[in-house]
């Protein structure tokens, strides 16, 4: 069936005819049947929930708020710490001289005066 080969590849037909005798024989999970249609499983009743004292779910969602706070807090704290820390290091480290073309002429004695006025 996946023959790159057109010709090779089995038609609609032979398929099942090919894969009948796969009907009644045994596998090492037992035998195999083939349904002659889709079944449809019955749906899972769903479990009904048990709610907590009203009490108690104030406790929880203040708990709730509260731990959501400090995890911001330390997020905020964190990113100010990376933010901090790669501008000390960027503030350190001089910027590379630059390098300009050699130019013959009142051109190039103009740029070499640029140059030196330039610091």
């Amino acid at each position: 069936m996946t023959d790159r080969d057109p010709a090779r590849r089995p038609t609609a037909e032979q398929v099942p005819a090919a894969l009948g005798h796969l009907a009644g024989s045994t596998s090492p999970t037992g035998p195999v049947t083939l349904p002659a249609h889709t079944a449809v499983l019955p749906a899972r009743p769903e479990p009904t929930a048990t709610l907590a004292p009203a009490s108690r779910l104030t406790g929880v969602a203040r708990h709730r708020r509260l731990a959501l706070g400090i995890a911001a807090l330390l997020a905020v704290a964190v990113i100010g710490l990376v933010v901090a820390l790669s501008a000390a290091s960027q503030s350190n480290r001089p910027s590379p001289a630059p390098s300009y073309p050699n130019v013959s002429g009142q051109l190039g004695r103009d740029l070499t005066q640029l140059e030196a006025t330039i610091p």
